[in-house]
């Protein structure tokens, strides 16, 4: 079975997907109209929600599996890539009411969906308060992720929370990007002006 072959039955069934960073990527309207048919008949095949991002995603990954194994058959070695930061804070959000209570008051923040990757070097944690608030004011210093047995943590902080010098806005950056956790470094975040600088 071919490599594309084994990414559409993966689509058919429930995976696990790693972790994913975004991208915009312009495609001719036939083929994001071609992708549109394939994503609604493999939606509909195998019961669950398949969209043209995930056949996009599918299709290069199968691609550069080849490319890689043509290059190396050809003997042309691919340079390593830079290592990225090492990642030593991760931004979560939550409203003003439950930042209030279980970051400011109780030390802590839960439910957080960390990697579990990720959490060997995470020593700060940060939070993105929604409205009215539409910023990052304070982080603090991890001193436990305790599991919570759903998949997610409890971040038990070191001491107090730690007022930033001044708030990080949201910016020009999407509100829908904030949900998820952003893994950044405590430099940036304290050199940040605005949410996009973390990134």
């Amino acid at each position: 079975m071919g490599r594309t072959n084994q990414k559409i039955l993966e689509r058919l069934e429930p995976v696990q997907g790693p972790e994913k960073k975004q991208f915009s990527l312009a495609l001719p309207v036939e083929l994001v109209e071609k992708l549109d048919m394939v994503a609604r008949a493999m939606a509909k095949a195998s019961g669950r929600s398949v969209t043209r991002n995930m056949l996009i995603e599918d299709a290069v990954e199968a691609f550069l599996d080849e490319a890689v194994s043509t290059l190396e058959e050809r003997g042309i070695v691919l340079e390593e890539a830079e290592q990225p930061d090492f990642y030593d804070t991760v931004v979560l959000s939550g409203y003003e009411d439950r930042f209030r209570q279980a970051f400011l008051t109780e030390g802590c923040w839960y439910p957080a969906k960390v990697s579990q990757e990720r959490i060997p070097q995470i020593r700060y944690v940060a939070i993105y308060v929604g409205q009215p608030v539409s910023a990052v004011t304070h982080y603090g210093k991890v001193r436990e992720f305790v599991p919570d047995g759903a998949g997610k943590y409890r971040i038990e902080l070191e001491g107090a929370p730690v007022p930033l010098a001044a708030p990080i806005p949201l910016g020009d950056i999407a509100h829908v990007l904030v949900c998820r956790p952003r893994y950044t470094t405590l430099d940036r975040l304290l050199a940040a002006k605005e949410y996009k600088d973390l990134l």
